[in-house]
């Protein structure tokens, strides 16, 4: 996630006026991401450098930021959860979820969930993505008003419509479901009634019996009660 000066195009910085959003997009380095962190974590917007800095120092263990500071993708974010919850209790552990905004040819602006944290995590930091850039989202709700499945289109008009669409959406994957149970081929007229695996019903069984009587035989069967061989 870039950092570049003003990186966010007027109608995605026009949304920041509602206070539904933060841009910190006034910074020229690559550390947009520790910045919503910092913020998420009760940091004042005009005093976070510090603690900003201190954030991407202990994740990739540097002692200094350098100039030539690489940015953080998204593709890295579990990484960065999993730091920052090292240590602490399961109650206080953050999770992170992303929105990625697209811009319509009509204006409207179409807000696209790319990760979404564990149901479980009651700690979330929703960031926004635009072109590498992350800004912090303070209020989903007011922020936007349709979003979409990125693997399908599929649109929702409340963010948890969406939210809990993603837990169950396949992302265009064939899934199988394995119900753990043993499979059997139905059985035919003549197995339901010589074997107790299910019901036979009356009219089977007279037909048997009827078999029986025309070939001078006498056939078991599973409601006979004799037993012995079928």
């Amino acid at each position: 996630m870039t950092g570049s000066r003003w990186p966010l195009p007027d109608w995605l910085r026009y949304l920041a006026h509602s206070r539904a959003m933060v841009s910190l997009d006034v910074y020229n380095d690559n550390l947009c991401l520790w910045r919503c962190i910092a913020v998420h974590r009760g940091a004042r917007t005009d005093r976070f450098t510090k603690e900003t800095r201190n954030l991407a120092q202990s994740f990739y263990k540097l002692k200094n930021i350098p100039e030539n500071f690489a940015k953080t993708s998204l593709d890295e974010l579990e990484k960065v959860e999993a730091h920052l919850n090292e240590g602490s209790p399961v109650s206080s552990w953050i999770g992170f979820r992303a929105y990625e905004p697209e811009r319509l040819e009509n204006g409207e602006v179409v807000w696209h969930l790319r990760i979404n944290p564990n149901p479980k995590l009651k700690n979330i930091l929703t960031i926004g993505v635009y072109e590498g850039h992350a800004f912090l989202i303070k209020d989903t709700a007011k922020l936007a008003k349709t979003y979409a499945c990125t693997h399908y289109g599929q649109r929702f008009t409340q963010a948890c419509h969406l939210q809990r669409h993603h837990q169950t959406c396949s992302a265009g994957k064939t899934v199988i479901f394995c119900l753990g149970t043993k499979v059997e081929a139905p059985q035919t007229a003549f197995e339901r009634v010589m074997y107790p695996n299910s019901t036979a019903s009356r009219q089977a069984l007279l037909w048997l019996e009827r078999e029986a009587k025309q070939r001078g035989i006498y056939i078991h069967h599973v409601m006979c009660g004799h037993g012995g061989e079928r």
